[in-house]
């Protein structure tokens, strides 16, 4: 009689094993299920034994039988299946949690090969401990299970330069060098508050495989989502056309034959309203006092009008699937203020740090306490009123940063979450940068609550997914069908908009602006390494 099969009775005889057999131990399984889901979990019965006594692991492979033989020592092949060390929860009643995230390629975890979605993949869970009474250490297993790898959960990433990381740079570059970005027309960044929140998404829950796709472009506006971004050359320049933001996603979802995006990760309406445009003037001197300026202020006050209808018109797309693909759920983000001093009060002619001229120098100055509280209550505090009533309109899940810049404002010396004019000279060689979040900005601003908001809308989605699928289908193809004529009349009169121009810095930046780079933390000031944005792959 062999020491395998001694070691086995002595388990029974203990009482380690059920009366159904050796598998008895473990329970409750789940499987990799939902989009995304890399994670298998199961309970397993102690049996009286402490958790440091026991080890639990996976074996997994595309085919069956290496999994059973895998516990077979005549039969096994080592080299037809993987295994893995899964991770255990004491639930405090005799019992614990297994858990195991299959390899994927944001998590390796211990190796193993990592299987293409759709695959049907076989494992088992197996229990390594000493039966009392015994000096060796006995495996038993569960029954062979399987399921077939979910596809990738995908997030697309739309939006205005406030998505796009417009004011952070990949790296910082310096006047008179071209700024290194991920896409020099719309100025994308790696160091924009939604990328950094979607890698931390991604680090935090290796149990999500998770591809996501990022078309935001500076200078954006809500007709820009639903059909071509199209702005003509202006002497010694080059224009250029991009797709509408809708139709890149599009574009990539058939490369990669899905037709689904689960979150849909956005901002939109500042440059509807003018508020890169507007504040940028004003810091920027292009034309002095604009809150005394008629055609400045109409230019407001028609944006704020006409936003409601581009939020209706991009619901109206999401909801017909207008571009061939479905949406899970949406993530829409409204704007944080950069108008405040450390005390968070409003900018003003007399505001700066401890020492002052570091940002707030003669230009600045020379901005009237009028201004300031024009961009404030009318473009910011306006613009942001538009977003939360659409978000609360259309169901959208709502990320609110307008308050988390409170003390940090671009007027805030020693710690600017924002870019004065030279700052943005400095950060990346123009002015396109300035009333933008900079690198530090982007990540104390945006990251977490986008991040927590990404966690909560996942999970709400997979809660969805895994209800009354036939009832959800039917509401979906209901909306779609009321929803299409109201996306094709709005496409169509998108498309007929006339292209904007090309962006012109003046030619002339006053003697006076000091190009200073803003206090930062030093991992802000470095180049940041390559993401996982499926873009372009």
């Amino acid at each position: 009689m062999t020491t395998q099969v001694l070691l086995v009775l002595l388990a029974v005889i203990a009482g380690l094993l059920g009366p159904t057999g050796a598998w008895a131990n473990f329970s409750g399984f789940r499987d990799p299920a939902m989009p995304g889901e890399r994670m298998a979990t199961a309970i397993l019965d102690l049996k009286g034994l402490p958790l440091n006594k026991v080890s639990v692991s996976v074996v997994f492979s595309d085919k069956q039988d290496a999994v059973q033989n895998a516990f077979d020592i005549r039969k096994r092949n080592p080299a037809t299946y993987s295994t893995g060390k899964a991770t255990l929860e004491d639930l405090r009643n005799g019992k614990a949690r297994a858990t195991f995230i299959f390899p994927h390629r944001d998590h390796p975890g211990d190796g193993g090969k990592i299987y293409p979605t759709h695959t049907k993949v076989f494992y088992a869970w197996a229990e390594d401990f000493v039966p009392a009474g015994a000096t060796s250490t006995l495996t038993i297993n569960s029954p062979v299970r399987s399921f077939e790898v979910p596809r990738f959960l995908i997030i697309a990433y739309m939006g205005d330069s406030y998505a796009a990381g417009e004011g952070a740079p990949n790296e910082n570059v310096g006047v008179g060098k071209a700024a290194k970005w991920d896409d020099k027309d719309c100025h994308r960044s790696k160091k924009s508050g939604g990328v950094r929140a979607i890698e931390k998404l991604k680090s935090s829950h290796p149990e999500w495989a998770i591809r996501y796709v990022n078309v935001t472009c500076s200078g954006a506006e809500l007709d820009d989502f639903i059909t071509a971004d199209t702005r003509p050359g202006l002497i010694g320049q080059v224009g250029w056309s991009k797709p509408a933001q809708f139709a890149q996603v599009q574009a990539w979802l058939k490369d990669n034959n899905r037709k689904v995006v689960d979150i849909l990760l956005t901002d939109g309406g500042g440059n509807d309203v003018g508020f890169g445009p507007v504040g940028t003037s004003t810091l920027t001197a292009f034309f002095a006092n604009v809150s005394e300026d008629d055609g400045v202020k109409k230019q407001v006050r028609d944006g704020l009008s006409g936003v409601a209808g581009g939020y209706d018109a991009i619901n109206a797309v999401i909801k017909s699937e207008f571009y061939g693909f479905a949406v899970g759920r949406v993530v829409w983000v409204n704007y944080p203020n950069p108008l405040n001093d450390q005390n968070g009060r409003l900018c003003s002619p007399r505001s700066g740090g401890a020492n002052p001229f570091d940002c707030w120098g003669a230009l600045e100055k020379q901005i009237s306490d009028a201004d300031f509280r024009f961009l404030h209550d009318t473009v910011f505090v306006g613009l942001n009123s538009e977003v939360n009533k659409a978000a609360a309109k259309y169901g959208w899940d709502l990320v609110d940063v307008s308050k988390r810049s409170a003390n940090n404002g671009l007027c805030n010396c020693d710690a600017p979450y924002f870019n004065t004019l030279g700052q943005a000279l400095a950060i990346q060689g123009d002015v396109q940068g300035t009333m933008h979040p900079n690198a530090t900005g982007y990540r104390h601003v945006y990251r977490d609550p986008v991040f927590q908001q990404l966690e909560r809308s996942i999970r709400l989605w997979h809660d969805e997914l895994s209800g009354d699928a036939k009832a959800r289908e039917l509401a979906v193809a209901k909306a779609k069908e009321a929803a299409m004529a109201k996306a094709k009349a709005a496409v169509d009169a998108a498309s007929r908009k006339p292209a904007k121009p090309v962006f012109k810095q003046k030619s002339t930046i006053p003697d006076t602006i000091k190009r200073e780079v803003p206090k930062v933390d030093p991992e802000d000031l470095r180049a940041v390494p390559e993401s996982n944005d499926d873009s372009t792959k």
